[in-house]
């Protein structure tokens, strides 16, 4: 949404009889609290947001409106009057300001004190329409919503308050789409109904049906509706004071945990920002589920969920929180209405998966912001990743290396009842039956006991039920071994003097607080579906033991008691790669990080290029074909560097648009024109597309990525609808069923982010080719568009450059189901 060409439509015409004496010498709008009429209140919130235009619905005292905004000079003002103020309502007076929905709009009810987060929160609000909605207890005198997830599904004050999710507040935000169909609602209301005394909510409320209005949750913000005198006190003693207390923007963050694994990464950031000042804080979840045989664990336990609740709510909708930032300490990128996204991670290894050079790690390209431990796992990263990647340190490492590590590692000790003086082995494997050492030794594992030494196990939270029954089984029979239920394994990490593991990442976090660690190479690791003999996990082994069954391990064990410090300069040689300061400062800088993140960003993408749009007309376009494509290219390209000319006939009546840099008006549009197009463009990268197409939102990021991956590419193109897209769909997600096109491109770009295969032929949807490619090749032939990029595209195969099919951003017809 763009704030710059966003307007309010504020109601102000009512007199506010409930409110008097108040209101015997002015408007209800204009009824100060704290020194400042409402409407100032509002119009700060406004400016705030960039907002300058303003339309104002006037009637009752509208001079004194009028003489009283004449001091702010920084809007420009519409003013449409009420003659009939007294006899009407809401729905009436926003039907005389119908004609002036042409742009994106915030529309308020005038006599609401509002925290200038609101206004914020719903014009950068994903969902095209947008209700601030207030979570509560509801009365009759409330308009009350419905919601099914986030969408509302009945608006009004006769719903019934135990059905109600909240109060509509009377504030939104409405596009320029939507505009033509709330204003024939109103129509409908007013000229053909006649209901003169409505609220203008009707109008919407018949909308729903056929229209998505999304609910915004704005109950974190003080607000209040002011209509009798008790409510300007409230409004007075309380709700401003709040509103100057938490002046600067509340920014929420959500903290996304997808197993019991990640709350140790999670909490100790959540802790760091709570201890700050205007965060909204909260956590999401999934439903738990048990790790069994072949099926790894999910979600929290119900007592988990009970404590971390004690620290700050959990919401079961995310669009409807609208988080601005959401961290996670996983791969989360199917989540969608979450903000910009953080990663953490969960690890300091790649298993196939993360820190490796793949076609799978391209997926974290959906993230805005990632935090890596060490300067080694960004250089991985970098290989494939050109979202904004920073080195904070290992969030885990604070507990190994900071000031409270003595203290922690006592607690350990006497919580488990390890006496003083033993010897201390850290058991503490994964789960991949591939990789793991559990099959390899066993219970046998606690023939390393004896009287000076006692055994910690310590499984991953993913190790099936059946291993962990057992080994706690093993922990009841044995005086000298002792099974570890903290997620978290730092403590027990603390307390040992030894660790055996395999392919985890304990193995490194161990090795850093230069202790020995012997690793059990499970004979089926190459079986593992992501084995790489290159990543982290088996490059750093040269710092362990090494063992293959438990006569070597035993052997190994006691090496490690006789020469503890062996691979002691292996050991911190590695420290210096992988684990960034040590000091105890990791989430320090991950905050610091996240921070930047939310007040403006880091600097431009690694390597991101100006990007020129050439849309390409014919005959049958019209001026509406023109609208839809700038709006839809606005929407889709936000946070991408792009310019956007036209080429082919200009339509007869279309009177121009501010957003379209050049037209060069042709009959029809051929290799010539492309030409001159591409000598008037000043992107580094050339778009060529046809209109009537969409596609997904940051598409010509995903597009341009696919030049850095494929450094021989000289064009990409994007995977149009049709047989191809339906063969790949059935290949990649044999059994689903999706409702509509957006729903298609958010799976496959979550999917199979940065794929695609060589191609013979350019097609004429939309095709990206680099600025210098076209000089290079002299040029598009002179023949109609469809031929000239076929014939340009065997310039490109006769130079050895490929044309490239991407099949993770998709273009598809726009059509209701976009």
């Amino acid at each position: 949404m763009d704030r710059r060409t966003m307007k309010a439509i504020i109601l102000v015409a009512g007199k506010g009889s409930r409110l008097a004496p108040y209101t015997d010498d002015r408007p209800k709008c204009l009824i100060e609290v704290g020194g400042r009429a409402i409407l100032d209140h509002q119009l700060d919130a406004l400016a705030a947001t960039g907002v300058r235009e303003v339309v104002l619905v006037v009637g009752c005292m509208q001079d004194l409106v009028r003489k009283h905004l004449s001091a702010r000079m920084e809007f420009r003002f519409t003013y449409i009057v009420n003659e009939q103020y007294a006899d009407t309502n809401t729905a009436y007076s926003l039907w005389l300001a119908r004609w002036e929905m042409t742009d994106d709009f915030i529309y308020l009810n005038g006599d609401v004190l509002i925290h200038p987060e609101v206004i914020r929160r719903l014009s950068g609000a994903l969902a095209p329409e947008a209700l601030a909605v207030e979570r509560k207890p509801c009365g009759d005198e409330e308009v009350k919503a419905v919601i099914d997830g986030c969408r509302i599904t009945a608006l009004s004050k006769t719903v019934a308050p135990s059905e109600a999710y909240g109060e509509f507040i009377g504030i939104a935000r409405f596009s320029r789409k939507f505009g033509p169909v709330f204003r024939a609602s109103l129509e409908e209301v007013i000229e053909r109904d006649c209901l003169l005394k409505v609220y203008f909510e009707l109008a919407l409320e018949r909308l729903l049906p056929d229209h998505e209005l999304t609910a915004i949750d704005i109950s974190d913000l003080p607000t209040i509706e002011i209509d009798f005198p008790e409510d300007l006190q409230r409004a007075e003693r309380e709700i401003l004071p709040r509103i100057i207390t938490n002046g600067a923007a509340m920014a929420k963050i959500l903290f996304y945990i997808e197993r019991n694994l990640h709350v140790p990464f999670l909490e100790p950031i959540f802790d760091a920002f709570a201890a700050l000042d205007n965060y909204d804080l909260a956590w999401c979840t999934v439903p738990y589920l048990e790790p069994a045989e072949g099926r790894t664990g999910m979600g929290l336990e119900p007592q988990e969920i009970q404590r971390l609740g004690g620290k700050g709510r959990f919401i079961g909708n995310i669009a409807a929180y609208g988080p601005d930032i959401t961290i996670c300490a996983d791969a989360c990128t199917h989540l969608k209405g979450c903000g910009k996204l953080v990663f953490v991670g969960h690890g300091m290894i790649s298993k196939g998966g993360f820190y490796t050079d793949s076609d799978l790690v391209r997926r974290e390209n959906r993230a805005d912001l990632i935090c890596v431990p060490g300067l080694r796992h960004r250089e991985i990263l970098l290989r494939n990743v050109f979202s904004p990647i920073t080195v904070t340190g290992f969030v885990k490492s604070d507990t190994l290396h900071g000031s409270e590590a003595i203290g922690i590692c006592s607690e350990f000790l006497y919580r488990y009842a390890i006496p003083s003086g033993k010897r201390v082995i850290l058991f503490a494997p994964t789960f991949n039956e591939e990789l793991s050492a559990i099959p390899c030794v066993g219970e046998r594992i606690a023939e390393l006991c004896d009287d000076r030494t006692i055994l910690l196990i310590k499984l991953h939270t993913m190790t099936d039920m059946a291993w962990v029954r057992r080994y706690r089984a093993l922990a009841a029979s044995n005086p000298a071994v002792r099974y570890i239920d903290d997620v978290d394994a730092s403590p027990a990490m603390l307390a040992a003097d030894l660790l055996i593991s395999d392919v985890s990442s304990v193995v490194l976090e161990f090795m850093f607080l230069d202790k020995p660690v012997i690793v059990v190479n499970n004979p089926r690791m190459q079986e593992y579906p992501h084995y790489r003999p290159n990543d982290i996990e088996y490059q750093v082994r040269d710092a362990c033991l090494q063992v293959e069954d438990l006569e070597g391990l035993k052997a190994a064990v006691a090496r490690s008691w006789k020469h503890p410090d062996e691979l002691s300069a292996r050991r911190m040689g590695y420290a210096a790669d992988y684990s960034y300061g040590r000091d105890g400062g990791s989430v320090r800088r991950i905050v610091q990080a996240v921070r930047q993140l939310q007040e403006g960003g880091f600097d431009n993408l690694p390597g991101s290029w100006p990007i020129s749009i050439v849309a390409c007309c014919d005959a049958s376009t019209t001026g509406q074909d023109i609208t839809n494509f700038l709006d839809d290219v606005e929407r889709t390209a936000a946070g991408s560097e792009w310019e956007l000319q036209f080429v082919g006939p200009r339509p007869v009546g279309f009177s121009g648009d501010s957003r379209i840099g050049n037209w060069l008006q042709k009959d029809s549009v051929d290799g010539l024109a492309l030409n001159k197009c591409t000598m008037l463009c000043r992107g580094e990268i050339l778009v060529i597309a046809r209109l009537g197409r969409t596609l997904p939102i940051g598409w010509l990021r995903w597009l341009s990525n696919h030049f850095r991956f494929n450094p021989e590419a000289g064009a990409v193109m994007a995977l149009p609808d049709g047989e191809l897209c339906r063969q790949f769909l059935d290949h990649v997600f044999p059994n689903a069923v999706f409702p509509d096109y957006a729903s298609i491109s958010e799976a496959l770009l979550s999917s199979v982010m940065g794929m695609g295969f060589p191609v013979n032929e350019l097609s004429a949807d939309v095709v990206m080719i680099p600025k210098k490619m076209i000089l290079e090749c002299s040029g598009f032939d002179a023949v109609p568009l469809a031929e000239s990029l076929r014939m340009f595209g065997r310039k490109l195969l006769a130079r050895k450059r490929e044309l490239y099919q991407a099949v993770d951003v998709c273009s598809f017809p726009v059509s209701p189901g976009t």
